[in-house]
This record gives structure tokens, C-alpha cells and sequence, in this order.
């Protein structure tokens, strides 16, 4: 926070802007290797959007792109023999990028323009599903997004994700598996 402050009194001390294509390079910073990085970056994305209120359905947009490719399944390689490239059983699941995504859409919730509300509760219970993360810290986090956003846009939209979420809870999903199934039914529940 003292960092924070600091960074804010240099900000304005030196009558610095937020440029129009900030988002790329914001977006990157919730992949990196620091989560005080990942966090601070989150919230940047959120202050910059109040700069730019115009950008926030594509910045939403990014972020689940980005959630999409990060929660894929990462499967070992073959080389053109088929034998197994060394190495590709090591990488890690980077579910610390998905928590900082889903602090993002938490940070952009009371931003969101109305059109963007029902497509963020599609991402967050639709195939595959957010909130059916296989890691609880991500499933958390997108929980708190959706949570957000109700609590901010949930009245005006209350017709329209009442019948999504009664949509979900009554048929079923088997393009999904019984787990993350189950971690969304829960969630829309909540």
C-alpha cells in the first residue's frame, strides 16, 4: 500500500496519462512470476478502464481469452517419432495467471457496461465454465468476479440471470466433467 501511494504521488506529481492502448501490456503483467505484480496489475487494469470506460467490454473480452488459453489442459508432447519431447511433462498449471484474471474481472465488475453483464455470467458457468476451475483458488476468485458483478449490476439484470441460472441448475452438462459440474451447480447456488 505505502508502494502504492508513492507510485500514485509520482503519478500525479508528474501529470502522467494512462495511454489508450494500455491493455496489452497490463494483461501481461497477471502472468507474471510475482503475485504482488499479478495483484497491482489487476487493479491497474481497473483504473486504467476508468480512464477509458469505452474499452471495457474489450479488456473483459482479453481476460477471458486469455482465461481460456491459460485453463487448457496442458498434455505432454511427442516428438515426430512419437516419442515423449523431454521436459513437457514438467510445466506447471498456471493457475497463479487464472487467480490474477479472475481479480481483474473482480477489479472491472462495478465497471462493466450492462451489455457485458449476461456474457460474463455465460463465461463464468457456460463450457467450460470458470467457476469449474480445477483449482479452488481460481474457482474462488471467479466466484468473487460473478459475485461482484451482482452485486453492482445484479438488480438491472435480475430477469435475464435468474432464467441462466435456472437454466443451468435444471438440465444437464455433459460436455463437462461430474467435478467441474459440480463446483459450478454450487456456485450458481450460491
Amino acid at each position: 500500500e505505502n508502494n502504492a501511494r508513492l507510485a500514485r504521488g509520482i503519478w500525479d506529481d508528474n501529470g502522467l496519462d494512462v495511454p489508450g492502448d494500455f491493455a496489452p501490456s497490463l494483461l501481461a503483467l497477471l502472468e507474471h512470476d510475482v503475485a504482488y505484480v499479478r495483484s497491482g496489475a489487476a487493479i491497474a487494469l481497473a483504473e486504467a478502464v476508468e480512464h477509458w470506460p469505452a474499452s471495457v467490454s474489450q479488456t473483459v473480452g482479453s481476460i477471458k481469452e486469455i482465461y481460456v488459453e491459460r485453463a487448457k489442459v496442458i498434455k505432454p508432447e511427442f516428438d515426430q517419432y512419437g516419442m515423449l519431447v523431454e521436459g513437457s511433462l514438467e510445466r506447471a498449471d498456471p493457475w497463479h495467471s487464472r487467480v490474477a484474471l479472475a481479480g481483474a474481472l473482480v477489479a472491472l465488475a462495478p465497471l462493466l457496461s450492462s451489455p457485458d453483464v449476461v456474457p460474463l455470467f455465460e463465461f463464468l458457468i457456460s463450457d467450460p465454465g470458470a467457476l469449474g476451475d480445477r483449482h479452488a483458488d481460481v474457482r474462488r476468485g471467479m466466484l468473487d468476479a460473478g459475485t461482484a458483478a451482482v452485486d453492482t449490476h445484479g438488480a438491472e439484470h435480475l430477469p435475464e440471470l435468474i432464467g441462466m441460472f435456472e437454466g443451468h441448475l435444471s438440465k444437464s452438462h455433459p460436455g463437462i466433467s461430474s467435478e467441474a459440474a459440480d463446483y459450478i451447480q454450487e456456485a450458481v447456488v450460491v
